[in-house]
């Protein structure tokens, strides 16, 4: 379905890159093609002509390196809808049990991780909320006696 379309869509990058590669062949002919050849007349002209010539060039290049990743992608993508065959038809067998007692182990630690995460956060909150009342309601330190420690309430 998805390769007709980016195979279509090769070939007329393939076209469009003789296109250019006769058409400035056609520029550095003579004429005796029968192509019409401007001459430059000024080295402005020339100037040009050469930075359209490295551009083309470095388009070509672009080109052909983006017709390889492409094709390496198409490959990838065939071997990976191969292998989701292959597992598709072997959830069918004993395997599948596997399968869902891993999926499921899966699933309950990533739900302890959110209730742990929840918990901790939800401490933070209370934290923060007893820090900023502390000045109004007032604290608990420690105070030193001597020896002794104490814990003492100091208002707010």
């Amino acid at each position: 379905k998805d390769k007709g379309v980016s195979k279509e869509a090769i070939e007329s990058n393939e076209k469009r890159g003789k296109n250019q590669e006769q058409a400035r062949a056609g520029m550095a002919s003579d004429g005796k093609e029968g192509t019409a050849k401007s001459v430059p007349s000024s080295s402005v002209e020339k100037n040009r002509i050469k930075s359209l010539e490295k551009q083309a060039a470095s388009l070509k290049e672009e080109n052909t390196h983006l017709h390889d990743q492409l094709k390496k992608t198409q490959a990838a993508c065939d071997v990976l809808e191969e292998q989701v065959k292959r597992d598709g038809a072997g959830n069918n067998t004993g395997s599948g049990s596997e399968v869902s007692r891993a999926l499921d182990n899966t699933r309950m630690s990533f739900v302890v991780q959110l209730a742990k995460e929840h918990a901790v956060m939800s401490r933070e909150i209370k934290m923060r909320q007893l820090q900023e009342d502390a000045p109004r309601l007032g604290t608990l330190s420690v105070q030193r006696k001597g020896i002794d420690v104490q814990e003492v309430w100091e208002n707010g």
